[in-house]
């Protein structure tokens, strides 16, 4: 599946919209608190919880007044265990980001990629994986090698299937 997420800051008032196709579910705060009051919900009482926490996490960097409307989309069912999460992670992170125009947000990929699994296992309260989110990141066909403070990913050609 391919997932989307949608950025859009509009300047006439302040509030912070979040709405997820997969959910069918809008949710809108007057206020970055109040964003962030939702984060002590559980995820039956704010299904949303975890793009709140990202959103959060990256507009209480660099705070702004506007309108925020974040929509999400997410070609894997909830809970499917495909990384639905971690590419919505990674995609929403990177959106937020580009919206705020944040030239140092990350000192690279493996940072972004750190970040956003530090910020899943708060979410989720159990540690997440450093392997969810390699494919987010850096894309195509790779083999992830991990060792004592070092990660590295290898290219693999992409695979063609002959013409019948």
């Amino acid at each position: 599946g391919i997932d989307k997420v949608s950025v859009r800051k509009y300047a006439k008032k302040h509030s912070i919209e979040l709405h997820s196709k997969d959910f069918n579910r809008s949710i809108k705060f007057k206020s970055l608190d109040a964003l962030n009051s939702s984060l002590l919900l559980n995820t039956q009482q704010n299904p949303l919880r975890w793009v709140a926490r990202l959103t959060h996490h990256y507009l209480k960097e660099r705070p702004s007044f506007g309108h925020w409307k974040i929509s999400t989309e997410s070609g894997a069912p909830p809970g499917s265990g495909l990384g639905g999460s971690s590419v919505l992670g990674v995609a929403l992170s990177r959106a937020l980001v580009k919206a705020q125009r944040i030239e140092d947000a990350w000192r690279d990929d493996w940072d972004l990629q750190g970040t956003t699994r530090d910020l899943e296992s708060i979410e989720i309260q159990f540690p997440a994986g450093d392997q969810d989110y390699v494919p987010a990141i850096f894309g195509g066909l790779l083999i992830f090698k991990m060792g004592p403070n070092k990660k590295s990913i290898e290219r693999l050609p992409e695979a063609r299937v002959p013409p019948k």
